[in-house]
């Protein structure tokens, strides 16, 4: 009797009596043609032998293939550095093709028409599938340009009308300043003997004090006549009006102003700008310490209606900058508080101190740049700048 399996793919056993016992056979069950499966779409099928597969197994991913030609079946050249492309990884790629087009697809590496820029690509099935799967191919060996954006337009364009950009510029930061709290800069009242002090007799104070040097950069290498150059020789010439000032010189027991301070304390309370060049450890912090905090007192704004700080001092390094600040803590004048921010210290707490209120910031850039960036300091009220070894910055890189 014969037995009909469940699975067509599996055995089928005949059985044949033989002495009243049953004898079993094992043998491979073959289809009719009209039931019988499509081939797998697979690639690089071997078996043991080396010889393709009759598409029983999946393929191990190896893309080698008889050299022999097949029936129904189109050989093409594709560039060798697209292979990989072709194949994917693992070999998706190719299985993706061949499922698309209804083709098989080899990639004949060995095939000795290959060369060292181009390797043989074999594709097999009807004439449409090897069509469609030669075409995918192409696609991928030679993909498709990216159209020109749509916007794009072949015209030149428009010369650029600098100059009104330019007024438009000057418009707007205009409209900026005027938007920014008044200031007021000369606080200067000429004692009457600086005043009448000879140029001769200025001419030998500042040869006598290390040679200073007095040099105007505006036109005409002259300053206006109504800028006082003359230097002062006490303290009280300089700051005869502020007598907070002098009590704070006296409490700190200066004899005389150094030769910077003699020179700068009367540009500077004139709110002019001043380059000062000096050696290191004569007095130049003090030189411009001084008119900043009489300068912070007397703005028109009230100092508790301002958002931020009115004085800024950068500084190229932590050690200037904490320098700076124990100096400017000897002065207490009129309650005017500062706080030194730097990298390497306490972010929070150098923030909880600004976010109380203070009138100076000392600052290295980096840092001040991070506090200005995250909004917690506000430079809109900052009408008091200096520049601490301003060359030593420049070359340390903070243009």
């Amino acid at each position: 009797p014969s037995f009909e399996p469940q699975n067509a793919a599996s055995p089928v056993m005949n059985a044949a009596s033989t002495n009243g016992d049953y004898e079993w056979i094992e043998e491979e069950y073959v289809p009719p043609p009209s039931q019988m499966p499509p081939e797998p779409r697979r690639y690089g099928d071997r078996s043991s032998g080396g010889e393709a597969s009759a598409g029983r197994g999946r393929g191990r991913g190896s893309c080698d293939r008889p050299n022999a030609p097949r029936r129904d079946s189109d050989e093409f050249m594709v560039p060798a550095k697209d292979v990989a492309k072709i194949i994917g990884r693992g070999g998706s790629r190719i299985r993706e093709l061949q499922d698309s087009s209804g083709a098989r697809i080899w990639i004949r590496k060995d095939d000795g028409d290959n060369n060292y820029f181009e390797t043989k690509v074999e594709v097999s099935g009807p004439e449409e599938a090897r069509r469609k799967a030669r075409e995918l191919i192409d696609a991928i060996v030679h993909p498709p340009e990216e159209p020109a954006c749509p916007g794009k337009s072949e015209e030149p364009l428009p010369l650029l009308d600098w100059a009104k950009l330019l007024a438009k510029s000057d418009e707007e930061t205009k409209k900026r300043w005027a938007s920014l709290a008044p200031i007021v800069k000369n606080f200067y009242v000429e004692d009457p003997r600086v005043a009448c002090m000879p140029a001769a007799e200025a001419a030998a104070f500042r040869a006598e004090n290390n040679n200073i040097v007095v040099k105007y950069l505006g036109p005409g290498g002259e300053p206006p006549a109504d800028v006082a150059t003359n230097p002062v020789r006490t303290f009280e010439e300089a700051f005869s009006n502020y007598p907070e000032i002098l009590d704070e010189i006296y409490k700190n027991k200066f004899e005389k102003p150094s030769p910077i301070q003699s020179q700068a304390w009367p540009i500077l309370l004139q709110g002019q700008d001043l380059i000062g060049i000096a050696q290191t450890g004569t007095g130049k912090t003090l030189a411009f310490l001084l008119p900043a905090m009489i300068h912070i007192d007397s703005q028109p704004v009230p100092r508790e209606e301002r958002k931020g700080p009115s004085c800024l001092i950068l500084a190229p390094t932590r050690e200037l900058a904490q320098q700076i600040e124990r100096e400017a803590k000897k002065y207490n004048y009129r309650g005017i508080r500062c706080v030194c921010v730097y990298g390497g210290g306490s972010r929070r707490e150098q923030i909880q101190t600004v976010n109380l209120g203070v009138e100076i910031v000392i600052a290295t850039p980096g840092r001040l740049n991070d506090l200005v960036m995250n909004k917690i300091i506000d430079l809109n009220f900052v009408t008091f700048l200096v520049l601490d070894e301003a060359d030593r910055m420049l070359d340390m890189g903070f243009e």
